[in-house]
């Protein structure tokens, strides 16, 4: 085996993943299938190069749709196209982390009202997710009382994660 080609194993070490995941790229398309010499699967640095391109656009929040589209469009210079490529998933994230950010607040609202009531007063954080009626009453009257909230902050007891701002 000439000394520029990595085995399957050798591959993955050198990307930094493992041999399923090789094996699965290869299937989407997104790594070619090696050449066979003598029963072996040859893979060159290039093969290194186009997995650590797949892992850094995941790490980027790409899709492998997107990676798949990416690659392609890397030969053919379409500038264009990788920007709005680019420019979907950076909204979609943005969307996420909006999301993300509701739901952390709603997870604070809802510790706050934890802290307000007695040991001996049902959990609003389990009522809250089991969406029982007193919930609503529960996390209401203890997030009016929260200083650092608006006093009209509300939680849906059927959707716990959305925040209200009245």
């Amino acid at each position: 085996m000439p000394t520029h080609a990595f085995t399957i194993s050798k591959l993955a070490d050198a990307a930094g993943i493992g041999v399923e995941a090789v094996r699965y790229y290869q299937r989407r398309g997104l790594l070619p299938e090696p050449r066979r010499t003598g029963g072996f699967r040859e893979y060159a640095r290039a093969d290194i190069q186009r997995l650590q391109f797949i892992k850094r656009a995941q790490a980027l929040g790409f899709s492998l749709d997107d990676v798949a589209e990416l690659a392609s469009l890397s030969g053919e210079r379409n500038l264009r196209r990788v920007r709005e490529v680019t420019q979907r998933r950076l909204t979609e994230i943005q969307q996420r982390v909006t999301q993300l950010k509701a739901v952390a607040s709603a997870l604070d609202v809802l510790v706050r009202c934890c802290e307000r009531v007695g040991p001996d007063d049902d959990c609003p954080i389990i009522a809250a997710l089991a969406g029982t009626p007193q919930s609503s009453e529960v996390l209401d009257s203890h997030t009016r009382s929260t200083p650092t909230r608006p006093h009209n902050t509300q939680i849906s007891a059927m959707h716990p994660t959305k925040v209200v701002m009245a």
